[in-house]
């Protein structure tokens, strides 16, 4: 069921559903007032759950790690920003990392390269769009962007 999800109130219990993994992280979140995002919760929580996850998955180990889950809308739709300082992704890869099945470092990391690709198929469904890019922090930013009607 797709209903107005405010991101404060969904984010305000964040840290039951974030992953154990958390190396005790603090995710800041900054919205607009009232700030609402058109979408099934379950679906949300999905996504949210997964970028976060990976952003403390992917933490520079030589810097203490934030997450920061930025939210605004305007008449036309809604955007969520997952921002961190951890380790970004090699230029060039940004496309790429959304694959299924993509990973970029086998080795240093564990998974099967499916996280991403579900996020991007949930954001798809709703007739968004999702993109990574990196930031002044030297770590990702994961920008979601939904229509407000579908």
């Amino acid at each position: 069921t797709i209903i107005a999800c405010d991101i404060v109130k969904f984010m305000d219990n964040a840290s039951s559903w974030i992953s154990e993994d958390s190396k005790d992280v603090t995710v800041t979140i900054e919205t607009e007032n009232s700030c609402t995002v058109d979408i099934n919760p379950v679906h949300l929580k999905l996504i949210l759950n997964r970028l976060i996850s990976n952003s403390i998955k992917f933490a520079h180990n030589d810097r203490p790690l934030f997450v920061k889950v930025n939210a605004y809308s305007n008449p036309e739709s809604s955007t969520i920003e997952i921002i961190d300082n951890g380790i970004g992704i090699e230029v060039g890869c940004h496309l790429k990392v959304f694959d299924l099945f993509k990973r970029l470092d086998k080795v240093n990391y564990a998974g099967l390269g499916m996280g991403l690709s579900t996020c991007k198929k949930l954001v798809n469904a709703y007739h968004g769009t999702i993109i990574a890019e990196n930031n002044e922090y030297g770590g990702t930013t994961i920008k979601i962007t939904i229509p407000n009607k579908h």
